[in-house]
């Protein structure tokens, strides 16, 4: 039997090759295991054993010149201790141990026994009445806990793990620490997360990275260089990967492929369910990195319950994947999110990644409703569906970090159970939406939320875009993608002629938001102008405005752009709510006069339809002009 494994935290490649050596009754095998690994080479004794109802099986192994404490050693210590019920491999190769429900006083039992075993103790940790510990003996880091709602005792034991760091020293000041949420594309996703904190001493704590859309690495190596106050290169403290889905975790993966080099990298923190990954077809670009930068960066694995500290940031988490096991397939595997409480410059900051209802309850289960009260709450799943209700009366904040485009925050708003925010959280001071721009929160002052949309006087510009960016993501044009709609992305390209937007060979629809609904609620009145050209062989082109279901509308909703001969067009669109009319012009002229009443929440978006579009300049200016 052949396996192979990618030692992520070893950073390692290992191919192991099982023979078996005997057959021992109805319940147990033993296997030879030989290993070949980068560097070393292994041969070991398995004895695997099978329980008979629930086929979870222990697995150990003693490998030849080891003195330590192995997980095989370790199994039989815990079989004497207490009923083992379970145990599970996980992502990272740590081997879990279920422990069957005790009490508090047996707990301590088991920590005084693994200390007999050679352990000591490197962390201790309670919240509420909820245990943890953190142990070592130079080859393995347990991380045991015990939660009393349920009496479970879990014990992971990780071969070369790292214990949890705690930064000691008194934090040099020399920098404003700022806490930014990172600008995202949306062209392809409809969701995205990335925040990045820089540290009172210079250095940055980056959390995900968003999908790595376009130029969105580039974005953040500028954000980065912008804000660095260190002479040479930026260095990164820690990178938080909550969990491995393309939309947080592809912008580490290339942003390390381009800049790696150019940046100093610290820890790696992460911990990823195994049927997620298997679900999501495995994270290989993010494990051939580790491997790529080994010995520059150091892989370790946070569980709930660890805490660390980089100069004055300190992340307490509270969810990870650990929770889940023994792992449920039919789960949503967003539920697998590591989440924490992050105390930042003393204040408090609560990150959910993509958490969604199970993983949320189960931390109010384990947890004292204090433990999430926060001044900044990050929405759990984009808003989709993510927290729970009784998660967010807990957390109870001031500001809202909301990763979601603007095209959506209208609609997910009312969504279970966002609503708890607005109908039962009656102190909430500002909402920080991810589509719009970078927010920037200087966490030495009082914040104070500012609108991105600005009211401004008649006949002034509200927005202008001569299409020629430096870059795709300056655009801030947000293609509709996500949920039931049905849509796509297009592909956007830049030119001397202006931003060239192709779906011609795809039979979805594009639907791209390129003013946005928040600003489009300042404007009663508007004048509209669009110069451009259409490929002849485009299906449709149209404009939909007006309408705040941008997901569910037919094709009479669409204004067909009109162009001439050679397909270039140059329409203008007048929206008067005194007079109650829009009109449309093609080259100046008069065409069209359609009835008009202002709705809200109704951005302005470009529709196609296998179609190849070159936008020139577009310019909304407030008024009939």
């Amino acid at each position: 039997m052949r396996y192979c494994e990618r030692g992520v935290n070893h950073s390692i490649i290992r191919v192991q090759t099982w023979k078996k050596l005997a057959f021992c009754g109805a319940e147990s095998i033993v296997f030879e295991r030989t290993e070949a690994a980068v560097g070393k080479r292994n041969s070991c004794l398995i004895h695997v054993e099978f329980a008979a109802c629930s086929r979870a099986y222990a697995t150990g192994c003693r490998a030849k010149g080891k003195n330590a404490m192995n997980n095989f050693a370790l199994l039989q210590e815990l079989r004497k201790f207490s009923v083992l019920t379970d145990t599970h491999r996980c992502y990272d190769g740590a081997e879990l141990f279920l422990l069957r429900k005790g009490t508090a006083e047996q707990y301590g039992e088991l920590l005084a026994l693994l200390n007999g075993l050679g352990f000591s103790e490197k962390r201790r940790q309670e919240i509420g009445e909820v245990l943890f510990n953190v142990l070592a003996d130079g080859a393995h880091v347990l991380t045991c806990s015990y939660t009393p709602f349920d009496g479970r005792i879990r014990v992971f034991s990780q071969e070369n793990g790292v214990v949890p760091p705690i930064e000691e020293q008194p934090v040099k000041q020399i920098a404003t620490p700022l806490l930014t949420q990172v600008r995202t594309a949306y062209v392809y996703c409809d969701c995205g997360m990335s925040y990045l904190l820089r540290l009172s001493d210079g250095r940055f704590v980056m959390i995900d990275g968003n999908a790595g859309e376009y130029e969105e690495p580039d974005y953040l190596m500028d954000l980065v260089n912008q804000q660095n106050v260190l002479p040479g290169k930026p260095v990164f403290a820690a990178w938080i990967i909550t969990h491995p889905h393309g939309d947080h975790y592809w912008g580490f993966s290339r942003f390390l492929a381009k800049y790696g080099d150019r940046v100093e990298l610290g820890d790696v923190i992460y911990n990823f369910l195994r049927t997620d990954l298997k679900y999501f077809g495995g994270a290989p670009d993010f494990e051939d990195l580790l491997v790529k930068f080994q010995g520059r960066l150091r892989p370790i694995t946070a569980r709930t319950g660890h805490v660390f500290r980089y100069g004055d940031a300190e992340l307490q988490f509270l969810t990870s994947p650990d929770d889940l096991y023994p792992p449920d397939t039919r789960l949503d595997p967003n539920n697998a999110s590591l989440s924490f409480m992050l105390t930042f410059a003393g204040r408090r900051i609560f990150i959910l990644g993509d958490l969604c209802y199970t993983g949320a309850s189960y931390a109010c289960q384990r947890f004292p409703a204090d433990t999430f009260k926060c001044e900044f709450l990050q929405v759990g799943h984009h808003g989709y569906w993510g927290g729970s209700e009784q998660l967010y009366r807990a957390a109870d904040p001031d500001f809202l970090l909301w990763p979601c485009p603007d095209f959506w925050f209208a609609r997910v708003r009312d969504w279970n159970p966002n609503q708890v925010l607005f109908e039962e959280c009656k102190h909430i001071k500002g909402i920080f939406v991810g589509g719009q721009r970078e927010d920037v929160i200087d966490m030495t002052k009082p914040t104070e939320y500012v609108s991105h949309y600005v009211d401004v006087a008649d006949g002034e510009t509200v927005y202008e875009e001569h299409c020629n960016p430096r870059r795709v993501i300056d655009l801030g044009w947000n293609c509709v993608c996500g949920g039931k709609t049905g849509y796509s992305g297009a592909v956007f390209t830049l030119g001397e002629d202006g931003v060239t937007m192709d779906c011609i060979t795809r039979n979805t629809p594009v639907v791209c938001m390129f003013v946005q609904r928040g600003q489009m609620d300042l404007l009663s009145d508007f004048t509209l102008t669009m110069r451009g050209k259409i490929d002849l062989q485009s299906e449709s082109f149209g404009l939909y405005w007006n309408y705040p279901n941008h997901d569910q509308f037919s094709a009479s909703d669409v204004l067909p752009v009109f162009h001439d001969a050679d397909g270039s067009f140059d329409l203008k669109l007048t929206a008067d709510s005194a007079a109650g009319l829009a009109k449309i012009y093609h080259n100046g002229a008069l065409i069209a006069t359609l009835p008009y009443a202002k709705k809200p929440d109704s951005g302005l978006y470009f529709v196609m339809k296998r179609a190849r579009v070159t936008m020139r300049d577009v310019k909304l200016v407030k008024g009939v002009h």
